[in-house]
């Protein structure tokens, strides 16, 4: 009887889940070898991961600096390449070793199942080295390789250790319109972001483009022309001195000024000069690349202050409004009904509510462009290994606070700045924070009912903050 039951016993026959895991069907079948070996590519996938998320709570300054170093994003690319191909190939081979083994049940679901889990981590591996892929190209494009700043045996570049961002540092911001193949030779916004380090806040001191008589820094060539300041009538302004520096280079002739930019190289300089601070980095932002960066991120949300009416006849009510890139820059760059002052005003609102609404979803979101696009309308002299601090401040800056030293008329004369004043002006504001009431940002009105719009006026198309 015993073994008449033998006899008619069934065989094993397993669940289709063990094709969820490499190796486990293997070592169902006895491959050992075959089964430990793919095993171990799916404890390893699964222990990176973990350990990612581990780092990113405790030490997330880690994958902060791998994933603004062109160097380290290159090897993690390759090695999500091999890997993923690897681990591709022992899943693909262990869901095909299971169909072919009659001990293991195959229903409809549990081919799905499979079949669908198969292309998740194809994808998965996939797009991870794509996006991995996109940094190393965004990085590459924006910012300057650390290693070849510290072989270019360049004077005027920083060392490694000056690099180490701890105090605050001083970015020459620039906007302008670039022609073909060039940037904007009048820079059409002049602005210097003063960033600490250790406490997040941001001091935005505004030079105004029409600005006479300004003053380079000692020892620039720029004083062999001007030693006086930038003074020859009504026509030397501030935002002319990249014009005339780059059709004059010869002045920058010296080797240690090779392959740098004049027009560049003068704006440092007499920013230098003008506000009696260090330039430490540059950037250059083409206002038509700007609006496709707001683009980008999603538009931008900007509180209004005042009623705008644009040259263009576009009028912009008082009160909280989400603006496309278009639209930002617009109501940034407008004067009319206002003044210059009252634009750098708007100018600066743009840029702070931009500040503190970006955010690492936003940055993601805008990575294809950026890295496909972001070099045609950004340039900048920031080392890849500084991205990292700049980060890390300016998720500190989303709370800190944020204020603009506007140097315009009454706190200061454009025809006649006092030099010494607006030295004193920068200093109180970024040892103190006090600075004097900046102008209104439009000469409009606030009025809780619009004024009917006039002929030849239409609503800008904006819409409501959410």
């Amino acid at each position: 009887m015993e073994e008449s039951r033998g006899l008619h016993r069934q065989p094993v026959r397993y669940g289709w889940s063990r094709g969820l895991i490499p190796g486990w069907v293997y070592l169902t079948q006895g491959r050992i070898v075959a089964g430990l070996l793919s095993l171990a590519l799916f404890v390893a996938v699964i222990a990176t991961l973990i350990g990612l998320l581990v780092v990113a709570f405790i030490k997330p300054d880690i994958l902060t600096s791998a994933a603004v170093t062109v160097s380290t994003l290159q090897t993690i690319f390759y090695v999500l390449v091999v890997f993923g191909v690897l681990y591709v190939f022992a899943s693909l081979a262990n869901m095909l070793s299971m169909f072919r083994d009659g001990k293991f049940r195959k229903s409809r679901f549990g081919v799905f199942v499979l079949v669908l889990m198969l292309a998740a981590q194809s994808l998965g591996f996939g797009a991870a080295a794509a996006g991995v892929n996109l940094q190393r190209k965004l990085i590459g494009s924006l910012f300057v390789d650390a290693n070849s700043l510290a072989n270019s045996g360049d004077p005027l570049a920083p060392g490694a250790d000056q690099r180490q961002l701890t105090g605050r540092i001083n970015v020459l911001l620039l906007g302008g319109d670039a022609g073909v193949n060039r940037w904007g030779l009048r820079p059409d916004s002049i602005s210097i972001a003063n960033i600490d380090f250790e406490t997040g806040r941001i001091m935005m001191i505004g030079i105004p483009r029409n600005l006479e008589k300004a003053r380079f820094k000692d020892g620039s060539p720029m004083q062999g022309p001007f030693p006086n300041g930038y003074d020859c009538g009504h026509t030397c302004l501030i935002n002319a001195i990249y014009t005339y520096a780059t059709g004059h280079s010869s002045l920058y002739s010296d080797p240690k000024y090779a392959g740098k930019d004049p027009g560049i190289l003068a704006m440092r300089d007499v920013v230098e000069g003008t506000l009696g601070i260090p330039i430490d980095y540059y950037v250059i932002i083409d206002m038509h690349g700007f609006s496709r960066m707001v683009d980008a991120v999603g538009g931008v949300d900007i509180n209004v202050p005042l009623r705008v009416v644009t040259q263009f006849g576009k009028v912009y009510e008082a009160g909280c409004q989400h603006m496309t890139g278009s639209q930002a820059l617009l109501y940034a760059r407008t004067r009319k009904d206002s003044s210059d002052y009252n634009r750098m005003s708007k100018q600066r609102l743009v840029q702070e509510s931009l500040l503190r609404q970006v955010n690492p979803i936003d940055l993601f979101r805008a990575y294809t462009e950026l890295a496909n696009n972001g070099s045609q309308y950004i340039s900048t002299d920031i080392p890849q290994d500084v991205v990292a601090d700049l980060l890390r401040v300016g998720m500190k800056a989303k709370s800190a606070s944020f204020k603009s030293l506007e140097l315009v008329p009454p706190t200061i004369s454009v025809v006649n700045p006092d030099i010494a004043h607006i030295h004193a002006l920068v200093q109180t504001a970024l040892t103190t924070g006090v600075v004097p009431k900046a102008p209104p940002t439009t000469t409009g009105s606030a009025s809780a009912t619009p004024k009917p719009l006039a002929p030849g006026q239409t609503l800008a198309k904006t819409t409501a903050c959410s």
